[in-house]
This record gives C-alpha cells, structure tokens and sequence, in this order.
C-alpha cells in the first residue's frame, strides 16, 4: 500500500515523540541535571506524547469517513450506479464530497438509462426493415447475380445478428433477461460450439486445441452458448496461431481457459466490441458466473469461472 500524507504525518510524529524522550532521558542520566530540569524535562515528555495521542484521533477520525466512502465505491458497478454513498455525521466538507459523489452517480444512471432505452428502440425499429430486406432479396433471387445475393444475405443475417445482440444487452442492463438454467455438461458444450469454429480457424492454417474433464455446472446452456461463440469469435478473429481452451473443475467452481495470441497490440479489439458487451451482460445475469481478461502486448486471454460445479 502507498503511504498517504496522513500515514507519514503519524510516522514521523510518533519517531519525533522517541527521538525527543531517548534525548531527555540521556540528558537527565549522564549530564546530572537538577530536579526542576527533569521536571520540566518529565512535563516536555508528556507534552509530546499527548501531541502524539491528539495526532492519532484526529487522523482516526479524518481518515475513517475516507475509507468508508472508497469501501462503499469498490461496490458501484454499472448495475448498479446509481447506488447512493451513506455516512454517519461527518465534518461538513466530507459530508459536500459525499452528495456531490451521489449527484454524479444520479446523473450518469440518468444518461445510461437513456443511452439504454435509445439503443433498445433503435435496434427494435431495425428488425423489421431488415426482415423486409431480406425477404425482397430472396423473391428477386432470380432476377440477380446468384453471389451478389448469397453476399447480401450474409450481410443481412450479420446485421440482424447485431440487432439481436443489441436487443439482449438492453434486456440484461434492464434486468428482464430470463434465464433458464440446468445442470449443464460443459465439456460437451465446448466440444460442439470448437467443432464450428475450428473449420473456421483451419482456413487460415490454424486450429483450436481443447484441454477438458468432464465438468457440470448450473447454467443457461444457450446463453452459454452465445459466450462462448463471442470469445472464439474474438480469439479467431483477432490472434494469430492456435487458440487454446481450457476446462478444469475445481472444488467449487468450474474454470473455463480461452486464449490467443493477438495479431497486433489494439485494446479496442476486445473491450470496445458489441461481443463483449454480450459477454459481460450475460456473465453478470447468471449470477454464479464471473469474467477476467488479460489484455497484454503478446497475448489475450478471458478466464470464466462458474460456480456450484457439480
């Protein structure tokens, strides 16, 4: 931990107060001085040491509402924000610094809640123009090029993807999603969304090694699902070389490994991607589930790990 300037006020305020009474002592000892010098020597003593007492309560007492404000802050996540900062009676600028910390978080819940809404209208109002786009290309199937129709139609299928994708994070941040969980196999699980993604990497002269035991966990398999095609995604499109996957059971949890190495070194690969907003709403949505990324200069990595494994 870092020493605050209150921290080094203490320390050096408590080596001054020995420093002081290892002098006075050594004076009244060796150098044989009378009994009015001692006493005022004796009153110098406990001068500093109250000095040193007052010191301490009031950094205690400085330093208390701090800690509690910032312990109170590690718990603001974006689900959260809008969760208010609540003290005992305080000195009167803490006590400003508080509703000034809940002022802000009011505020930024109020923007997300409309960035939010925006975004889930907007993807709402785009289903139905691409489901007409769609079906106008597949009656004009005769009337153009037999390529240019199959390339529209994958457009069309990735931006309708999309507009799902969209659809799903606004339905998790407004805490609507519904999950329908059960005692999945994971391994299985794996093995079949690897079987897709591995065709994909063998073009490009690369595979996906798969390192698994037979694991269990309480999980919505198709959400499941859907994380795991985001991060191969990601892995497939972003690294070079083989992908690894990874699946251990522990005492209490399953640990779930996919790693790559990058291409180049670009955060905005990974953690500014619609596949990563689905991932991390999902993972929040289950509950029993959390994410870690490793974003280096060589390699990316994102550690799942879900509990109750069975």
């Amino acid at each position: 931990m870092n020493p605050t300037p209150l921290r080094l006020f203490i320390w050096f305020s408590a080596t001054f107060l020995v420093v002081s009474i290892v002098f006075l002592v050594t004076i009244s000892v060796f150098h044989g001085v009378s009994f009015g010098a001692r006493t005022e020597s004796i009153f110098a003593i406990g001068m500093l040491a109250a000095f040193l007492v007052v010191s301490l309560i009031l950094a205690r007492s400085i330093n208390h509402p701090i800690d509690s404000i910032n312990r109170q802050l590690t718990n603001v996540h974006p689900q959260n924000v809008n969760k208010k900062i609540w003290l005992e009676k305080t000195s009167p600028p803490i006590t400003q610094l508080v509703e000034s910390i809940n002022e802000l978080s009011s505020r930024v819940h109020i923007e997300m809640m409309h960035a939010n809404e925006f975004s889930r209208q907007v993807a709402h109002e785009l289903r139905t123009p691409l489901s007409i786009l769609r079906l106008k290309i597949e009656q004009a199937a005769e009337r153009i090029d037999a390529e240019l129709a199959d390339e529209l139609q994958s457009e069309l299928s990735r931006l309708t993807q999309d507009v799902e994708q969209m659809l799903l994070i606004a339905r998790s941040e407004r805490g609507q999603l519904v999950l329908h969980k059960s005692n999945c196999s994971l391994d299985v699980l794996m093995a079949d969304v690897v079987s897709d993604f591995r065709l994909i990497a063998q073009e490009d002269g690369r595979d996906i090694q798969v390192i698994s035991t037979s694991c269990k966990a309480n999980v919505d398999g198709t959400y499941l699902r859907l994380i795991l095609q985001n991060l191969l995604t990601n892995a497939v499109r972003h690294g070079r070389g083989n992908v690894r996957v990874r699946i251990r059971c522990a005492a209490n949890e399953v640990n779930l490994l996919i790693y790559n190495e990058r291409k180049g070194f670009s955060r905005d690969d990974h953690h500014l991607g619609l596949g990563n907003r689905v991932v991390n709403a999902l993972v929040n949505a289950h509950k029993n589930m959390e994410i870690w990324y490793h974003d280096g200069t060589i390699w990316y990595a994102a550690l799942i790990t879900i509990g109750q494994a069975s």
